[in-house]
């Protein structure tokens, strides 16, 4: 992100000129239209159809909780950002292009109407006012939008709508004295006494792992897990189940490659395979593995209202039929420990053999981690919100 803003504003220093003629008032160049049209035709009217006709189909959009891929990615966007509120209205302060970018200072105003995802967790946002301010940059190909890197005032939506308390002059004084005050960031965690056999450094009931413990089979796998956690492809590091499995490389070392089929290589497809996970997590109430994978499955694409009816164990009316056979199965598979003949024949009629057989094979993949993760008893990392309601 630093690297584009840079990038653009010596851009804008070797084409002043230019800069300042696409920049003028009544002078919008066709790139800063389609940026004016997704404002406010898309976000504000709420036109989704209109999405097609201003980003590529392989279009990157870069958030600040994660890079999202695809039609399905910015389409995403929109519909949380439709289910989230109920009036929505964008201020354009400032825009100016240079090459292929342009870049947006706005200023959004909604009316609270569902939940606010942030990096932290979910927020209840339902008849609250909110107000932030963003800067995006679009980058254009073809005259269509091809990537687009979004920043905003985070910390002042979750200010505003309740879920993080300012801290006084009092409490910034006796923090920097050494006093026990509670933080914003301290409020965020799940309530509970800390339990004595966890440990701090991998969250769970067995310290990390060295690496020069480990034989030359489990460095590698080490090695292997570490390059995933630099590269993002890693969900939860070594604080999860792959640091647990480098107590027993050669299970690790079994299990890998199929979840990696799975996962990257399967005709399921990652949605798929991150709504079967969903629905395995929520029927064995494994507050980690969902909340590890909530936001996987929002990148995947699976869309909110999917997510809410998995989490809320909602009916599955008006959901497409693969969609409601796969939470379906799950949930007569792990909930009720049998499938009916009907569940079992509409599952097959939709994907077919080998595709249900590697549906099953990710909730049978899951299950056996959601009970590592429950024997060994996994925490979430300080100050990470859970996602999964449990009684």
């Amino acid at each position: 992100m630093i690297r584009v803003v840079v990038a653009f504003v010596l851009a804008l220093a070797t084409h002043g000129a230019a800069y300042a003629q696409t920049s003028s008032p009544g002078r919008d160049s066709t790139q800063q239209q389609v940026v004016s049209s997704y404002f406010q035709q898309v976000l504000d009217g709420r036109k989704i159809g209109l999405l097609d006709q201003l980003f590529l189909p392989d279009c990157v959009i870069h958030r600040p909780e994660g890079t999202l891929n695809g039609m399905a990615g910015i389409r995403g966007v929109v519909e949380r950002n439709i289910a989230a509120y109920s009036q929505f209205e964008t201020q354009m302060h400032d825009m100016f292009e240079s090459g292929d970018r342009v870049v947006a200072r706005i200023t959004h105003r909604a009316m609270g109407a569902g939940e606010f995802r942030s990096r932290i967790g979910v927020h209840d946002v339902k008849g609250k006012a909110v107000t932030w301010d963003a800067i995006a940059i679009f980058r254009f190909q073809n005259g269509k939008i091809a990537e687009q890197w979004v920043n905003r005032d985070e910390l002042g939506i979750l200010l505003s709508v309740g879920a993080l308390e300012p801290r006084s002059d009092r409490d910034v004084a006796s923090s920097q004295a050494g006093g026990a005050t509670t933080t914003a960031s301290t409020a965020q965690m799940p309530a509970g006494p800390p339990k004595d056999d966890i440990y701090a450094e991998s969250g769970n009931r067995l310290p990390l792992v060295k690496r020069h413990d480990l034989d030359d089979l489990g460095k590698a796998l080490y090695d292997k897990v570490d390059a995933d956690v630099k590269s993002g492809r890693a969900l939860a590091g070594f604080q999860g189940p792959l640091g647990l499995g480098l107590y027993s490389p050669g299970v690790a070392a079994a299990d890998q490659p199929k979840n990696n089929y799975l996962r990257f290589e399967s005709p399921i497809g990652r949605r798929v395979y991150e709504l079967a996970i969903l629905v395995t997590a929520r029927e064995l109430d494994q507050q980690f593995e969902w909340t590890a994978h909530e936001p996987a499955a929002v990148r995947a694409g699976v869309e909110p209202a999917v997510i809410d009816i998995v989490k809320h164990r909602r009916a599955l009316t008006g959901l497409q039929p693969r969609d409601a056979a796969v939470i379906q199965l799950g949930r007569e598979a792990l909930g009720n420990r049998v499938v009916t003949s009907a569940t079992y024949a509409e599952a097959l009629r939709l994907f077919g053999p080998h595709d249900l057989f590697d549906v099953v094979s990710v909730m049978a993949y899951y299950s056996a981690t959601a009970v590592v993760l429950n024997v060994f008893d996994q925490q979430l990392a300080p100050g990470q919100a859970p996602l999964l309601p449990i009684k």
